[in-house]
């Protein structure tokens, strides 16, 4: 739904049925264009015969449109003879009258009419400046409420920073140290026959301990950057 676009039902009620239809309108169409555009679309429709006979009937008998929710209780029954600002009420927009998403029209066979607003007329805010009018931007003042007592807003938290390290941070160093560390066994074989065997032991104990060291690094990078945006949706 578009800004430009509310939703109002139409409601139909007689001895025999009751129905109820939605429609999308633009807010700023005149009442009249909006009751013809309801009053030959049932016309046209199949099978909304008796919708349409009692919207023919309804505007045949009665000089008043009954709106069963709209904006601060206004224009809750609508007389089409009469005339706001100097144009015929049937001219007015219908935002201009008070219709809003919610806002029902009512075609019934019932004489009595019952008025019923959306919003009520008097503003239930108790948060007030010190001239008892409403102030809708309370972030950056202390609000007083029923009790005498104040309420502190409290700031919004840092955000998380982000670790700045990158995985390669942790890749080199690990290559490093075991590459030193095979090199130094690979140089004790070389000047050290004897200890070959031995030797060749140590090279896979030196790159045993190089992969645990990078799983391990690698394990540590992941929870860090786990935790970062879990923390960032938290702070959101």
């Amino acid at each position: 739904m578009k800004n430009n676009e509310i939703m109002i039902s139409v409601k139909f009620e007689s001895d025999d049925f009751s129905d109820e239809l939605s429609f999308l309108v633009i807010k700023d169409i005149t009442l009249k264009a909006l009751i013809e555009a309801i009053y030959y679309g049932l016309k046209k429709a199949k099978g909304y015969e008796k919708h349409f006979n009692l919207v023919d009937e309804y505007l045949k008998t009665r000089k008043e449109l009954q709106v069963l929710y709209n904006s601060k209780g206004d224009f809750n029954v609508i007389d089409f003879t009469e005339g706001v600002d100097g144009t015929k009420i049937f001219n007015k927009k219908l935002d201009e009258l008070g219709f809003v998403t919610s806002s029902c029209i009512l075609f019934t066979t019932d004489t009595k009419v019952v008025p019923s607003p959306l919003f009520d007329k008097n503003e239930r805010s108790y948060i007030l400046k010190s001239g008892n009018s409403l102030e809708y931007n309370i972030s950056t003042r202390r609000l007083n409420v029923i009790e005498p007592s104040v309420i502190e807003i409290i700031p919004p938290g840092e955000m998380p920073k982000k670790d700045k390290s990158s995985f390669m941070d942790i890749i080199i160093p690990t290559l490093l140290s075991t590459g030193g560390m095979l090199m130094a066994r690979y140089l004790i074989i070389l000047f050290a026959p004897r200890a070959a065997s031995m030797g060749n032991t140590m090279l896979l104990l030196s790159a045993a301990m190089g992969v645990v060291a990078l799983v391990t690094s690698t394990y540590n990078f992941m929870k860090q950057r786990n935790n970062y945006k879990r923390m960032l949706r938290f702070g959101r």
